[in-house]
């Protein structure tokens, strides 16, 4: 059992492929509480194409989670 909050992240893309420079990619970032207690605070989250993306976030109850969007160019 965890005793504090424990978050846990995915990413997802849309489109999953792509065809041309220029191209706009849309990921999707889902963090989820996976601990026994509430999250505060903002989410800040680290990628190499987009760099860093903050979450904002007031109270993340256990087993809920919170959705972030950032977009990348493809070059």
């Amino acid at each position: 059992m965890i005793l504090s909050p424990s978050l846990n992240i995915t990413k997802s893309a849309s489109p999953t492929t792509y065809s041309a420079v220029g191209q706009n990619i849309t990921y999707i970032y889902t963090v989820t509480n996976y601990g026994i207690l509430n999250f505060n605070g903002n989410i800040m989250v680290t990628d190499n194409k987009t760099g860093t993306l903050n979450i904002s976030n007031v109270d993340l109850a256990p087993g809920q989670n919170i959705t972030g969007i950032s977009n990348y160019a493809i070059t």
